[in-house]
């Protein structure tokens, strides 16, 4: 999950202000079926041997993140999945599949380790358009950087060895996992736990349709 947005939105007041004043953090992302999760775990062990100095992302909770809300008011939830859920009308899922390894921003100081995706990723960029301009609609700031959907594996802590990167990348860069059908977005709510981030799908929205816009 990367990235930095905001939201604009008037203080509330009233008896459920502290309701309303709740806060939790989001964003929104494609699922990740099981076996793919799999294959992910695989590949992450197969690196973890090389000694990498890094933080490993669990497999379970990797996802194909489209757009991060941040610290939203909780009350704003319903209008997000309103969006969220208009964003989907009309889209059929989208064919995709995990290939290939690379590293942000780049092999002389990495920090993030991660796996493409391939597959009808035109589709998947004018689907996460679709869900910024969305949210943009209802205050939500649309970042300017462009869209690499990714994968994150992992996150490296201190000096990373340039040659180590690239003899990894070299050795495990032909990966691909199968391929799968993309079909719901999901509003996630992530809570940071001392075992690590918890992430729970709060709203799923099937993409469907016979036609895209």
């Amino acid at each position: 999950m990367d990235g930095h947005q905001g939201v604009t939105g008037e203080k509330p007041s009233g008896a459920q202000s502290v309701y309303r004043e709740r806060r939790v953090r989001l964003f929104v992302a494609i699922e990740l079926p099981e076996f793919v999760k799999e294959s992910l775990s695989q590949l992450q062990e197969k690196i973890r041997q090389s000694g990498f100095p890094a933080k490993w992302s669990a497999a379970e909770n990797i996802h194909l993140t489209l757009a991060f809300l941040g610290e939203t008011p909780a009350s704003r939830i319903e209008d997000i999945g309103r969006q969220l859920a208009d964003a989907a009308v009309g889209f059929p899922p989208i064919t995709l599949w995990a290939a290939g390894l690379s590293v942000f921003p780049g092999v002389k100081r990495p920090r993030v380790l991660w796996t493409g995706v391939l597959g009808e990723t035109d589709r998947l960029s004018r689907l996460q358009n679709r869900v910024k301009d969305n949210l943009s609609d209802i205050g939500f700031e649309k970042e300017d950087r462009r869209f690499t959907p990714h994968l994150t594996l992992a996150r490296f802590k201190g000096k990373i060895d340039p040659e180590n990167v690239i003899s990894v990348i070299s050795r495990y860069g032909d990966f691909a996992s199968g391929s799968f059908r993309a079909g719901v977005l999901c509003l996630f709510e992530s809570r940071l736990t001392p075992r690590g981030p918890v992430y729970t799908c709060r709203q799923a929205h099937s993409l469907g349709g016979l036609t895209e816009e």
